[in-house]
């Protein structure tokens, strides 16, 4: 006998593709503040090599 799939419920599918779609938003922001403190432990000319200031309000600014 051939296997055969059941029949897919549209209204699971959106919501794992929403559960999906919000994991990725929070995951995304845990990895910025992430990025954040990697960049605090770096000195002036390590940033410079990568082409970013530190402003006086603790951001981080490209420059050319």
């Amino acid at each position: 006998m051939l296997y055969q799939p059941k029949p897919r419920n549209r209204a699971a599918a959106l919501a794992r593709h929403v559960l999906v779609a919000v994991a990725g938003v929070f995951a995304g922001l845990g990895r910025g503040h992430s990025d954040g403190a990697y960049l605090d432990g770096m000195r002036g000319s390590e940033l410079e090599d990568l082409g970013l200031r530190r402003v006086d309000d603790g951001s981080y600014r490209t420059f050319k």
